[in-house]
């Protein structure tokens, strides 16, 4: 008896082997947790399948919703998105979506749709520990800006530094051509033909060019889309004064005739080299009496202003004496400076409240010439007073034309808004 309690306490007191029998008990919590892990990780990517299938489905919701006011609709067309987009998968069960709406206290034009989405799957390794299913969810936010009326102001500078070809080849061009000169609208003394008939019998375009052809896309798009209703035109042109050119076309000054208004923009053309074709920001005064009282959109009388100012930010100050401050002359009748920007304030203000948007058609020293020479002295101060000028965010700057194009494109594009996700 005392041999076998001696043996006993010999084996209890004996640390060999110790390892292989702790590793024995731990082995199955171990694979345990790491099978819990893959289901995890596997739950995880499940869900955000979910919540990509909920944003596209929240977008949909949201302007089928701000569209029709009808919410049966919304969500019906929100679910089916959300079905389509979350495809066949075996491995989610119990999904579902639900939509709430609203608008967005601030802004009584965008509307929000929170849609809630939720599923579960069953799990290979979690069920040992008796966890069978995971469950999966959560939310996804869109907004989207109702078409809301807005009237657009298109005020282009029609001087003859516009004339400027708009690209860097065709400048090149230009300078190598009978002309010697990258302004399509200056007139050579001693030449039969005018520096714009070589630029358009050499297939330059001006800066003049390309901002008329984007504007008659811009009208194309419109006319085509959904917004017509909602969106009314007026075009100027700024030399010394500003014209109005709806009008004298017989149209209102804010009008939605699309073709009248892409025969006016066609239209628009140098006049030569004269100083009442000069560029007068002072002109820009009389656009505000053509600006009715802004509102918030939501009807005719209640319409959005918007006024785009497309333009090389140099003006003419004829006779100036003494010449204003930032101004440099040419001679004692012909001085140029940089927009004075309180001039936008007039239409900035209220009861106008206008949006401005500009665009900088940037001055290039690459053109050489006394012009530039005379420009360059306050050069460094176009962009800020036309900065200045423009509402914030509504600023840009183009040298050639893909840069032009994409710059009015933003503005009118970043004026109407557009769906997008909030979270």
């Amino acid at each position: 008896m005392f041999r076998l309690f001696n043996r006993l306490r010999a084996f209890a007191s004996d640390r060999r082997g110790t390892f292989g029998i702790i590793f024995a008990l731990t082995l199955f919590p171990m694979v345990q947790m790491a099978g819990a892990a893959i289901d995890y990780a596997n739950a995880m990517r499940l869900n955000a399948r979910l919540k990509s299938a909920a944003d596209e489905a929240a977008l949909s919701a949201v302007k089928d919703y701000a569209q029709t006011r009808n919410e049966a609709l919304a969500t019906s067309k929100g679910q089916d998105i959300f079905i389509s987009q979350l495809g066949s998968t075996a491995a989610l069960q119990n999904t579902g979506i639900t939509f709430v709406y609203g608008l967005d206290p601030s802004d009584p034009n965008k509307y929000v749709a929170t849609a809630a989405y939720s599923g579960s799957v069953s799990t290979y390794f979690a069920k040992f520990i008796m966890v069978s299913t995971i469950n999966l969810g959560g939310t996804a936010q869109a907004t989207y800006r109702a078409p809301s009326y807005k009237n657009f102001f298109f005020v282009v500078d029609a001087s003859e530094s516009m004339g400027l070809a708009a690209s860097a080849q065709d400048i090149k061009r230009m300078q190598d051509s009978p002309a010697g000169c990258a302004f399509a609208c200056h007139y050579l003394y001693g030449r039969t033909e005018t520096n714009l008939e070589t630029a358009q019998a050499l297939g330059v375009k001006t800066r003049l060019d390309v901002i008329k052809e984007t504007i008659a896309t811009l009208l194309d798009e419109t006319e085509a889309s959904s917004s017509t209703k909602y969106l009314k035109f007026g075009v100027y042109t700024m030399r010394k004064r500003l014209t109005a050119l709806n009008t004298p076309a017989g149209l209102d000054a804010l009008s939605t005739d699309y073709a009248a208004l892409k025969g006016i923009v066609s239209g628009i053309t140098f006049e030569g080299m004269d100083p009442d074709n000069w560029t007068y920001y002072s002109s820009l005064s009389d656009l505000t009496a053509d600006i009715p009282e802004g509102g918030d959109g939501t009807s005719p009388d209640k319409a959005q202003n918007y006024v785009f100012l497309m333009t090389d930010g140099v003006t003419d100050v004829n006779d100036a004496d003494p010449p204003a401050v930032g101004t440099t002359c040419l001679s004692s009748h012909h001085c140029t400076g940089p927009l004075d920007p309180t001039i936008c304030a007039p239409f900035k203000g209220s009861p106008k409240s206008a949006t401005v948007g500009v665009l900088y058609t940037t001055y290039l020293a690459a053109v050489g010439g006394s012009y530039w020479d005379h420009v360059n002295p306050f050069a460094s101060q176009i962009a800020p007073a036309l900065r200045s000028c423009a509402t914030t965010e509504f600023f840009v700057q183009g040298t050639h034309s893909a840069e032009i194009v994409s710059g009015i494109r933003f503005l009118f594009y970043q004026a109407l808004g557009n769906v997008r996700l909030t979270q």
